[in-house]
């Protein structure tokens, strides 16, 4: 998510005495919550509109393929199904699963756009400054404070932990035979961030292994935390990151989009059908500072950060689909979508992933992750018993790791005197690493010990990179791989 205490670097075009407003006066957040409803009760009657079944029901069937303004928030579909995949060379036997994904669909990480939104329409409100439209959105800030409140920030929604109960099934019906050959003694592993959606994540696709095969619980063996290998970018050693992803260098490429003329017209068209002209006009005056109650470092100083705190909402909401979450696709118009995603989207792009093309600081990394499924695959042919090893992590590993692997749209960096745009660069989180995004390689051995390895991204079979050269079709030996990504 975009700081939006960054944008204010944009000088307003005159700077009247500024209106502060902090939920820190407020004792609690259910007190919040309940002047909100007060307020709101005698504003408008009407209930939030939620996502309806059809929604909910497509959310299974969208492909990753598609675009989505929702970028990183995208929820998590397939990209391939069981019918696409290719038969290994003959005489090879599955012997190792090393897969690692994201966390599945959860709730805002922490209590920012939607505490922001409230306080800027309870604004607006007392200045009886509301459209039609935008006294709906009061109801929907609420609805959405109401859901975390009881979900708790940060943590998985249910379509989070369906997601990965589903990718269990599929992982077991694509290995349907090899599975039920296993050994007794053939152990799973199951790694994670030490966050709690990652290590939900976890759970939930362990629970849906064993709803369809319950006769594999002994094979799990207790689950545990290591950074280093699925949290590299916060565990120790990882400050030279920090000072890049917080430095001068991406504030300016940041400021850019931000300050952007591209950017006010898109805040305008966002909040003209929810405000009076003359609020809209105090916002980009910068009349108002309003500070998000756990954050500081979270405002909204003008209206282009208001707009970008709506558009937050408007990006989770469809994680939270199953909690009954209101429809923010009413609040966003089409035609600002695409932009405001691009920003987002370069948030992503300069910060997990391929990033300035004179260094390799936003992905390097990702490298700890990759040698730990290759010491496993490794292992494994040589006899270990660990047949599989299941990581659940985050966005800020699975984009670096597709970029450090050279895979498909997930490669191409950033002249520095060229910023990205989507002309210009085929990088979408949306594809790259929607929730739920994984990447599984399939390990295969032979009886003259040679080992394969072959990768599904998003459960679709994808070519490693392009220096490194292919056995079989999708399949590649394990040496070659060591060899061309220069892992001893």
């Amino acid at each position: 998510m975009l700081h939006r205490h960054s944008s204010a670097t944009r000088a307003p075009s005159s700077t009247p005495a500024r209106l502060q407003f902090d939920t820190k006066r407020f004792v609690t957040r259910s007190a919040l919550l309940a002047f909100s409803m007060t307020t709101l009760l005698g504003c408008s009657s009407a209930s939030p509109a939620s996502f309806t079944q059809d929604d909910k029901n497509a959310l299974s069937v969208r492909s990753t393929a598609t675009v989505t303004y929702y970028t990183s928030k995208t929820p998590y579909a397939p990209r391939a199904d069981l019918s696409s995949y290719s038969v290994p060379p003959s005489g090879y036997q599955l012997i190792s699963i090393q897969h690692v994904a994201r966390h599945g669909s959860r709730g805002l990480s922490s209590p920012d756009a939607d505490d922001l939104v409230l306080q800027l329409w309870l604004q607006a409100q007392r200045e009886q400054a509301l459209t039609p439209l935008g006294k709906e959105l009061g109801a929907a800030v609420v609805s959405m404070l109401n859901i975390h409140h009881d979900l708790g920030y940060g943590q998985l929604s249910e379509l989070g932990r369906q997601e990965h109960r589903d990718m269990a099934v599929r992982l077991i019906q694509r290995h349907a035979q090899t599975l039920v050959n296993l050994p007794a003694t053939a152990a799973f592993g199951v790694m994670h961030s030490g966050r709690s959606r990652a290590r939900d994540s976890g759970e939930a696709f362990v629970q849906g292994w064993l709803q369809a095969r319950p006769e594999d619980q002994q094979r799990f063996q207790p689950a545990f935390a290591d950074e280093h290998v699925v949290y590299f970018h916060s565990a120790e050693g990882s400050e030279g990151y920090d000072d890049y992803k917080d430095g001068p260098r991406v504030a300016a490429v940041m400021d850019g989009y931000l300050n952007d003329p591209r950017t006010q017209s898109a805040s305008r068209e966002i909040l003209e059908p929810l405000f009076h002209p003359s609020f809209i006009d105090k916002l980009e005056q910068g009349a108002y500072q309003f500070v998000a109650y756990d954050d500081a470092d979270d405002q909204i100083n003008n209206a282009d950060d208001a707009a970008l705190a709506i558009y937050d909402l408007f990006s989770i909401a469809i994680n939270l689909s199953l909690e009954n979450a209101p429809d923010f696709t009413r609040f966003i118009p089409e035609p600002t979508r695409e932009w405001l995603a691009l920003i987002d989207d370069a948030d992503s792009f300069y910060g997990r992933g391929p990033g300035f093309a004179d260094e390799d600081i936003s992905y390097a990394a990702a490298r700890n992750l990759v040698v730990d499924m290759v010491q496993r695959a490794e292992a494994a042919a040589a006899g270990n018993q660990e047949f599989a090893m299941f990581r659940f992590t985050h966005a800020q590993a699975l984009m670096p790791v597709a970029t450090w692997l050279g895979l498909p749209e997930a490669t191409q960096s950033a002249d520095p005197n060229l910023p990205y745009s989507y002309s210009n660069n085929p990088w979408r989180a949306a594809i790259i690493a929607p929730m739920g995004a994984n990447i599984q390689w399939d390990v295969y051995r032979n009886e003259q010990g040679q080992t394969l390895v072959r990768m599904l991204w998003n459960e679709q079979e994808t070519p490693f990179a392009k220096h490194c050269q292919a056995y079989s079709g999708y399949f590649y030996q394990l040496a070659e791989l060591k060899s061309c990504y220069e892992i001893e």
